[in-house]
């Protein structure tokens, strides 16, 4: 019964160390290509907020407040790109200074009813043992040929 569990534990282990390998090294393998923020001071937890260049953008969105330990929606509307370029949408968050783990969920393409696609997903954020409320949204939007990247300031709600 030991070894069964043993096993287990290990077949799930190398599973998840995989998983975690395979999905980081898609977007490190491909270059990048940063959008700056029209707004700096934007935060997608009250308004849309968008980065963009001269040919692309990116919006996020979050519908409710983002409490910690609580799910929550996120929207990511792009411009600029072919849907059908698109090969995944990802939203990492993170903290300045801080390891919080992966925190990265991979978004669902959502295509309304005149063909525009979007981009909607559920996270949840573990909470900051110090306090902090600080978070970085990263989106990731995966193409063939590389990963274009907007960086959002996010405050959390405790």
């Amino acid at each position: 019964m030991k070894k069964a569990l043993l096993l287990l534990v290990l077949v799930l282990a190398t599973i998840g160390v995989t998983y975690y390998i395979v999905t980081n090294n898609e977007l490190e393998q491909k270059p990048g290509h940063a959008l700056s923020l029209r707004d700096v001071n934007c935060n997608p937890a009250k308004t849309v907020c968008v980065a963009a260049d001269q040919d692309y953008a990116i919006t996020l969105y979050f519908p409710e407040q983002v409490h910690y330990l609580t799910p929550f929606r996120m929207l990511v509307t792009t411009k600029g790109f072919r849907n059908t370029a698109i090969e995944a949408v990802n939203v990492e968050y993170t903290m300045v200074g801080m390891d919080m783990g992966l925190n990265r969920f991979t978004l669902a393409s959502m295509i309304d009813e005149k063909g525009k696609a979007s981009y909607e997903g559920e996270g949840i954020l573990p909470v900051c043992v110090s306090g902090r409320v600080d978070w970085l949204a990263n989106v990731h939007i995966i193409t063939a040929e590389k990963v274009y990247e907007a960086e959002f300031k996010l405050a959390v709600t405790k």
